[in-house]
């Protein structure tokens, strides 16, 4: 795992290639979120964020037998934070994946569900053969 890293306690980006990585990452960002203001509730959900999104990028685009390579970034803003999960695996939207698969089992595809419910800008991406899920979470005034 890269050490991650903080500039102004604005920024934060690590590597992810496997759960061990993903909890870390997810620890970091709720420290980093509690240093610059955020509420505890905050830090805790963007935490929660990184490892359901993360975990799910080991799952399911780590499983080919292939080298991948995947890393989260957090930036602080003004108004909130920006998660951006970035990896190089198999293209999976899990906005229209979502949509596609709605369950009336409150349980299934918890993670995503979870995500996409708590935050309403969801945004994915895949631009030469590489994944993007940008979440952005403002601030309550």
């Amino acid at each position: 795992m890269s050490t991650p890293f903080f500039t102004k306690n604005r920024f934060f980006e690590a590597d992810i290639n496997s759960y061990e990585d993903v909890m870390e990452a997810s620890k970091n960002i709720v420290r980093m979120c509690l240093e610059n203001g955020a509420s505890k509730r905050a830090g805790n959900l963007l935490g929660l964020f990184v490892e359901e999104m993360g975990k799910n990028i080991i799952d399911h685009g780590f499983d080919d037998g292939k080298t991948h390579s995947a890393g989260v970034r957090l930036v602080c803003e003004d108004d909130g934070f920006m998660i951006r999960l970035r990896d190089d695996c198999r293209a999976f939207n899990p906005v229209n994946w979502l949509e596609m698969h709605e369950s009336t089992d409150k349980m299934k595809n918890i993670g995503i569900r979870m995500v996409m419910g708590l935050t309403k800008d969801v945004k994915y991406l895949s631009v030469l053969q590489m994944n993007s899920l940008i979440i952005n979470v403002r601030m309550e005034q």
